[in-house]
C-alpha cells in the first residue's frame, strides 16, 4: 500500500512537471508586449505632435497680431510728427519696429514649432505601424 501511494505520488508530480502551464496561444508572443508599447509610445508622440503644431499655429498668430500692431504704432508716429510732437513721435516709432521685429521672430518660432509638430506626428506614425508589425509576428 504504502509503495502504491509513493508510485502515485512520484506518477501524478512527473506529470505535474510535464504539462506545460497554460497553453502557448494564451501566453503573448515575446514582441507583443513590445509591439503594444510601441504602438502606445507612438500614440503618445502623434499626440504630442498635434499639441506642438497647434502650439506652432497660435504662436504664428500672435506674432502676426503683434506686427500689425507695430505697424499701427509707425503710422500713428506719423501723425504725431505732422502734429509737432517729434520726441514722441520717434519713442513710438521705435516701439513699432521692435514689435514688428517680435511679431516676425514670433511667427517665424510658430513656423519651426508646426514643422516640428508634423514631424513627430509623422514619427508617431511611424512607431505605431511597427508596434503593429511586431504584434503580428
Amino acid at each position: 500500500m504504502k509503495r502504491l501511494l509513493v508510485c502515485l505520488s512520484v506518477a501524478f508530480g512527473l506529470l505535474m512537471i510535464q504539462t506545460p502551464q497554460g497553453i502557448a496561444a494564451e501566453r503573448p508572443a515575446p514582441k507583443e508586449k513590445a509591439g503594444k508599447r510601441m504602438e502606445k509610445k507612438g500614440e503618445m508622440r502623434e499626440h504630442r505632435g498635434d499639441m506642438m503644431e497647434k502650439k506652432g499655429e497660435q504662436r504664428g498668430k500672435r506674432g502676426e497680431m503683434l506686427e500689425q500692431k507695430g505697424e499701427m504704432l509707425q503710422e500713428r508716429s506719423e501723425k504725431m510728427r505732422e502734429a509737432g510732437h517729434e520726441k514722441a513721435a520717434e519713442k513710438m516709432e521705435r516701439t513699432g519696429e521692435k514689435m514688428e521685429r517680435r511679431g516676425e521672430m514670433m511667427q517665424k518660432q510658430g513656423d519651426m514649432m508646426e514643422n516640428k509638430g508634423e514631424r513627430m506626428q509623422k514619427q508617431g506614425d511611424r512607431m505605431q505601424k511597427k508596434g503593429d508589425r511586431m504584434q503580428r509576428k
